[in-house]
């Protein structure tokens, strides 16, 4: 019988299904969120200079990146022609790990599942939903390593210089999109890794995906032998080329990068972080390995997991390293950056998953490594939560967590949800995985289901979770980022209004220096200087309109209403900033938040109360979620009588305590939530507290809890209760300590 020709379409189809899901994932809908004001605009106002535009104080960047992203705003204008460059690449970048995979003996299941790590990474997928990192750059040094392996396992000397001949060409395009150390020193030590020697030796002439004649039959799902393994019998001349040029790469780096003043060099392709130089322990050589993890996000601990477990290839273990190494040494001196690992990191979580699922492991070792897997997803997850931006948006570095809209994205919830079912399905491949030693009552159970499928079962499972985890951030997490920090859907509401008649064309502007109103703004702009001008401005007759800052508006809401001018809030879809105006036109609804916490008359609540501190605040009422359930939010609300205003940074402490043993919601917060500040509170307003939060499932009681308030002035230092006078008043309230700054207003039931 004729033996199949392995050289068929179906040996790189996993590459053609990847790159055409990448390709539908990342590239439809570029334009429809706006350019992120602070991190994309420096990138369009580069590609702008390039065409002709007069601007200064640009940003240096490797040339190569600007060239592409300049002739593609050329031709399509806009976000999609600033974004598309970055798009493409890493479509490539999820092609070429198919690839790879299928280079390196995976099935093909296994190649779809390596382009599926790729394509999941936060990294990839924000560096191709935006114009941010370098994905040209990380693109090319893959090609480069790729085309290396090419010709360091080809089976003639013509064909290893046709190879060799293109990783260099690569390799020269690679320095010009990422400078001499990230695109130079990482791929040549990728292939120098690739070229130390080994006991295994390639197959000549095989194919992708296919296994040599000779070979026995492999288990049910594992994967053949590859093409060019680590270590493969290489041409001796090139591998020692490629040493020396590596050595001589390095060297000149260092060369450079000592002899570099505080200007930039083309050739290294960066500049040196002047805050770096001056106080180098504000950034650590670890903080490097944070960034990885954060960047593969929930995946890094499978990454590390198959970097250490691979079987027969360590190549994506030793390029992996060599990425991390030399990313966190440059970023020691140049501050921080993407790190262009996507490829090997994605073959290292492959090969974790091809070490679970084979049949000769160990159960215990494969039980031993699921946990060990899933303990370190808790902790990043839990690093999600409480440091949001650096695993949404992993490759831009936020000055701190507030400026980054964690809240209106709900990102702790899209993350946690990414990372729980990543979680999940890696333990339901581990139960399907086949016994790896005496059979457990489960796999009697599973018996029914043959090897292939439940191999197949497994694969499908683990797939799934990136797929839905990559729809979550290319759909959700990235364009709702860009859109809350690009005032482009209140400008583009403005340019509606205006359009219709209801709002004039000329647009006031109060203190906002966001360079995305040349991008998107009207031409009629009025800048406003002080408050004083801007109520000016909103308190003529004729329909007014104006863009400020979410800060400025207590206190410009607090201005109209004290002299009775109105005051609406027409889009609060920018983190920062607001769209007022002095007419409410027809359709439209009032946005502003704080009519709904300032009142002239109190706010009804269930229970009347009376506990004053000093001579600023009386709390009259309060209102609270009853009963209070374990596991689900809860809402607790105060009226407050306002005596004088209250000094700015005070905060509320209102808990449930039963005992010593059982409290909720013990730390203080914000009055009102930040929505109203408490030193703009005037005597005789009334205000409407109400804070959320969320009844712990284990680490409570149930029963009668006691409500107790304080009201908190400073780190170390109370307000003190004032009335009741002594130690118990009306409506059952009762003073607790000497100190009297706490006390009891009423009783609540937890369950």
């Amino acid at each position: 019988m004729t033996e199949r020709s392995p050289r068929t379409w179906y040996s790189w189809a996993p590459v053609v299904i990847a790159t055409a899901a990448a390709l539908l994932m990342l590239v439809p809908g570029l334009g429809d969120h706006g350019i992120w004001s602070e991190a994309e605009l420096p990138v369009l106002d580069r590609a702008r200079a390039a065409l002709g535009a007069s601007l200064s104080d640009l940003e240096r960047n490797p040339w190569l990146p600007d060239l592409l992203r300049t002739r593609s705003y050329a031709t399509l204008e806009g976000a999609v022609g600033l974004r598309l460059p970055h798009a493409l690449a890493a479509v490539a970048l999820v092609a070429m790990t198919g690839a790879a995979a299928r280079m390196r003996g995976a099935t093909f299941g296994q190649a779809l599942l390596a382009s599926g790590f790729a394509l999941a990474f936060p990294m990839t997928l924000v560096a191709g939903r935006t114009a941010l990192g370098n994905p040209v750059g990380e693109a090319l040094a893959v090609g480069t390593v790729l085309a290396g392996l090419g010709a360091l396992g080809a089976p003639s000397r013509a064909r290893a210089v046709l190879w060799a001949g293109i990783s260099a060409g690569l390799w020269s395009l690679s320095i010009a999109a990422a400078g001499l150390a990230v695109g130079g020193v990482i791929p040549l030590g990728a292939l120098a890794a690739a070229s130390l020697p080994s006991d295994r030796s390639i197959i000549p002439g095989s194919a992708p995906g296919s296994a040599p004649r000779s070979a026995p039959r492999s288990a049910p799902g594992s994967a053949p032998h590859s093409i060019v393994s680590s270590g493969s019998r290489s041409i001796p001349w090139i591998a020692l080329s490629l040493w020396a040029l590596l050595l001589a790469t390095i060297a000149t780096t260092v060369i450079l990068s000592l002899d570099q003043q505080d200007g930039y060099i083309p050739l290294l392709g960066d500049s040196k972080d002047l805050l770096l130089v001056d106080k180098p322990e504000n950034r650590r050589f670890a903080a490097g390995l944070e960034d990885l993890g954060y960047g593969l996000f929930p995946w890094a601990p499978l990454v590390i997991a198959g970097a250490l477990l691979g079987r027969n290839d360590r190549l994506p273990a030793l390029w992996l390293g060599v990425g991390v190494a030399v990313t966190g040494g440059w970023g020691l001196v140049y501050g921080p950056g993407p790190v262009p690992v996507t490829v090997p990191a994605a073959l290292c979580a492959l090969a974790a998953v091809r070490w679970i699922l084979h049949p000769d492991t160990d159960r215990v070792g494969r039980r031993l490594t699921l946990a060990v897997v899933v303990l370190g997803m808790l902790v990043i997850g839990k690093d999600a939560t409480a440091s949001p931006a650096r695993v949404a948006v992993p490759i831009f570095d936020f000055e701190r967590e507030h400026s980054f809209p964690s809240e209106p994205l709900a990102a702790t919830e899209h993350l946690g949800r990414i990372g729980a079912i990543a979680l999940w399905a890696l333990l339901l491949a581990g139960v399907l995985a086949p016994p790896g030693g005496r059979p457990h009552r489960l796999d009697r159970v599973l018996a029914r289901l043959s090897a292939d499928r439940r191999h197949a079962l497994a694969l499908g499972l683990v797939g799934a979770a990136p797929l839905w985890g990559a729809t979550r951030y290319a759909r959700t997490l990235v364009p709702q980022t860009c859109d809350l920090l690009s005032p482009r859907q209140l400008l583009e509401h403005h340019a509606a209004l205006a359009q219709s008649g209801a709002l004039p064309a000329q647009l006031g502007n109060h203190r906002v220096r966001d360079t995305g109103l040349l991008q998107y703004g009207p031409g009629d702009v009025v800048m406003l200087s002080s408050r004083r001008e801007l109520t000016h401005y909103l308190s003529a007759d004729e329909p007014r309109v104006a863009i400020i800052r979410d800060r400025d508006l207590p206190a410009i809401h607090q201005d109209h209403r004290q002299k009775g001018w109105p005051l609406y809030v027409l889009d609060d879809r920018h983190m920062h900033l607001r769209l007022v105006a002095n007419r409410l036109p027809q359709g439209e609804r009032d946005l502003n938040p704080i009519p709904a916490v300032v009142f002239d008359e109190p706010p009804p609540l269930a229970h009347p109360t009376q506990l004053q501190f000093e001579n600023y605040i009386e709390i009259i009422g309060w209102e609270i979620t009853d009963p209070v359930i374990r596991g689900r939010d809860a809402t607790i609300q105060l009226a407050i009588r306002v005596l004088r205003p209250l000094p700015g940074g005070s905060k509320l402490n209102a808990r449930l305590s039963k005992g010593r043993s059982s409290r909720l919601n013990s730390e203080p917060h914000e009055l009102t939530d930040g929505i109203y500040p408490p030193n703009l509170w005037r005597e005789g307003d009334f205000i409407r507290h109400a804070f959320t939060f969320k009844a712990p499932t284990l680490e409570i009681q149930p029963g009668e809890h006691e409500l107790i308030v304080g009201l908190r002035r400073s780190e170390r230092k109370n307000f003190e209760i004032s009335v009741p006078e002594g130690p118990t008043g009306e409506y059952g309230v009762r003073v607790r300590g000497k100190k009297r700054s706490f006390a009891t207003i009423g009783t609540v039931t937890v369950w």
